[in-house]
């Protein structure tokens, strides 16, 4: 039968080019681009597509695929960077609050100058105070120097890493101005205090302030953010 069919259909091809002068194509015949067919890239046996030189439906298709795909990935990028340094603000906010606090607790009276905790009561004392200052003090600031990657026992690079930290805040765009303003105020105000209480109590309040042991990575942040100032008002 299947013999039978293909002499049939030969002489029916045959039959039909000669009353309708038909050109027949066959598969491996290029036809006129119009009746190029875009879903197919290359020719067979089956069909009568050629290669095509221009880009395929399918081809297109998965273009945009791609291309709507990495858009996505970057927006959820953003969004996440943009998430991180509000969490990272809120947290800088709450520790700079707590640290005033703390500095406030101290009082007014120069209670650990030098020469007034030279008895063995008075040394026991001021240890003891040391000690409780020093644990609030890794409370408040531990947390937030996971967020900033800088060391919470110094205050300097503390106040260094911070400036990395406007930085991502700024590069999330115009909502983040309002808070990029209160970091800034926040940071010279809670310098300004520090080491006005330094003076009052410097015994207490040296063991976090360490100019001379500050990160590379805290160093490079203040750097970079004083660099970015210098080109925005050149």
């Amino acid at each position: 039968q299947l013999m039978s069919f293909e002499i049939t259909w030969q002489g029916l091809v045959q039959a039909l080019a000669q009353e309708g002068n038909v050109t027949i194509v066959t598969p491996v015949q290029h036809e006129p681009s119009k009746y190029h067919c875009d879903l197919f890239d290359t020719a067979d046996g089956t069909t009568l597509a050629v290669p095509i030189t221009n880009t395929s439906l399918l081809s297109l298709q998965s273009h945009q695929d791609k291309s709507f795909f990495d858009h996505q990935e970057d927006q959820e990028g953003q969004e996440g960077q943009e998430s991180q340094a509000f969490a990272t603000a809120a947290a800088l906010s709450h520790a700079v609050k707590a640290t005033h606090e703390l500095l406030d607790s101290l009082g007014d009276a120069s209670g650990d100058a030098m020469g007034e905790w030279q008895t063995q009561n008075a040394s026991m004392q001021f240890q003891r105070i040391k000690k409780q200052f020093q644990s609030q003090w890794d409370a408040m600031w531990l947390p937030v120097c996971r967020k900033m990657n800088c060391d919470h026992t110094n205050f300097w690079d503390i106040i260094l890493s911070s400036y990395g930290q406007t930085m991502a805040l700024m590069q999330t765009g115009p909502r983040a101005f309002a808070k990029v303003k209160v970091e800034i105020r926040n940071r010279a105000a809670l310098q300004r205090r520090f080491q006005e209480r330094l003076a009052v109590h410097p015994v207490s309040l040296i063991q976090v302030w360490r100019r001379d042991d500050a990160q590379r990575s805290s160093l490079g942040s203040a750097e970079a953010y004083g660099h970015a100032g210098h080109l925005a008002v050149r």
